[in-house]
């Protein structure tokens, strides 16, 4: 094992002179952070350093690892900061994303599902890169945006028609496999993928309740079982009853987290059940 601070002397001695360490917190999960600042940016890249912590014992290794990524990324997004702080931009590029309930000091808010949230964050793109920084109560004070006011804008772009995307999982797999499954209907349950065009925290589409409202009316089902599979996408399954127990789905979840999804990309260890 090395420590940050060995990576940060060795990549000084090499003679970047302005390096810093950060706690960066993604989703709960806290992380160690790294940036090489550049004179010609006010942006500089950031480089999580937790896996090489625990599994070098060379801090020149690291250094050098490090030293590639900066080589392959040599043009860091030039964003005009004055821009994109101001209060029109911020209203225009707002979105809405849900993660588990947090202590972060960001804008955010309680759903109707226990351990989920949801919070705001301002996203566009430069060059063909998706660039993205969540909001924090500073943010709307420097640009003179209500909280209320924030609000109504996420939920302008978030939550609209154009951003609900749902497929059944039949058609997932019959095109993943290239084989039609329509002939199959009957033998396999009823479930749908709901995410937005991107796949990228895309689960908060479960709180788009016109969209939801529309698409359940046209299947013929009011009751639903919520599968968290990520933030980027839930698992719908319709019921004409609700269920006597959730234990086994949870048990599912539980362990499908536990070896499959990484700790900041998961939304919650229960699935959720819900009428509309």
């Amino acid at each position: 094992m090395i420590t940050p601070g060995e990576i940060t002397e060795e990549l000084c001695q090499r003679g970047y002179s302005d390096v810093a360490l950060n706690d960066v917190v993604k989703n709960g999960v806290h992380f160690t952070a790294l940036t090489v600042r550049s004179s010609s940016s006010h942006i500089s890249p950031c480089v999580y350093i937790d896996d090489m912590c625990r599994n070098l014992s060379d801090p020149a290794v690291a250094a050098d690892s490090i030293e590639n990524m900066l080589r392959n990324n040599p043009s860091p997004l030039n964003l005009d900061l004055n821009q994109i702080s101001s209060r029109e931009y911020i209203l225009e590029n707002v979105y809405i994303a849900a993660q588990r309930t947090s202590d972060e000091e960001l804008v955010r808010r309680d759903t109707a599902f226990e351990g989920i949230e949801e919070y705001c964050y301002v996203q566009n793109a430069l060059n063909e890169k998706i660039w993205s920084f969540k909001l924090k109560p500073f943010h709307l004070l420097a640009a003179g945006i209500s909280t209320e006011e924030l609000w109504t804008a996420a939920e302008g772009n978030t939550y609209s028609e154009k951003e609900f995307c749902i497929r059944s999982m039949q058609e997932i797999l019959g095109e993943m496999a290239g084989v039609d499954l329509g002939a199959c209907t009957e033998y396999m349950p009823a479930m749908y993928v709901l995410s937005n065009p991107r796949k990228l925290r895309g689960a908060v589409q479960v709180f788009n309740r016109p969209a939801l409202e529309k698409w359940a009316e046209s299947i013929g089902f009011r009751r639903f079982i919520m599968i968290p599979s990520s933030l980027h996408e839930v698992i719908l399954i319709p019921r004409e009853e609700s269920v006597e127990s959730l234990m086994p789905l949870n048990a599912m979840v539980q362990g499908v987290n536990r070896l499959e999804v990484s700790a900041e990309e998961q939304l919650a260890d229960q699935v959720f059940e819900f009428d509309l």
